[in-house]
């Protein structure tokens, strides 16, 4: 049977000896303890970007402590950003592709590089912070 997320992260940080006011700190940005106890506790389910957070924390891949629904969630929303991306990148001349060992970019000018899994994600990143600026800017505009 799986342990729930609450119950992974307590046994983690056991492990590793530290305490849920440690643990928090570590986080980034912080968590309260209390909040660090919610969690293990069970009365309350971390979202997935804080799981993120707490795994990077207690050094370990965000998926030992997801839930299957979890991880199933994540990857599907990974694999449809990564698809839009794509498309708009298509859109726009630049062709990204891959195949059993390498990941490599196309401009518009013929010019190949080759990049890894992180520049995809980094990319991602940017492009979802542009977008929030740029809705900021327009919320700005109408208000």
């Amino acid at each position: 049977i799986k342990m729930t997320v609450g119950e992974d992260i307590r046994k983690i940080r056991k492990e590793k000896k530290i305490t849920q006011k440690q643990l928090g700190e570590l986080c980034e940005p912080q968590i309260a303890e209390s909040t660090i106890r919610k969690y293990e506790l069970g009365l309350l389910n971390p979202k997935i970007e804080t799981v993120d957070k707490i795994a990077k924390a207690l050094g370990v891949d965000s998926f030992s402590l997801y839930s299957w629904e979890q991880a199933t969630e994540v990857l599907n929303k990974s694999i449809n950003e990564k698809e839009r991306l794509f498309a708009n990148m298509e859109e726009m001349g630049y062709f990204c592709n891959r195949d059993d060992e390498d990941i490599w970019i196309e401009y518009p000018d013929h010019v190949r590089i080759n990049c890894e899994e992180s520049d995809l994600e980094e990319l991602l990143k940017e492009t979802s912070s542009f977008l929030k600026f740029k809705l900021e800017e327009l919320r700005k505009r109408k208000t």
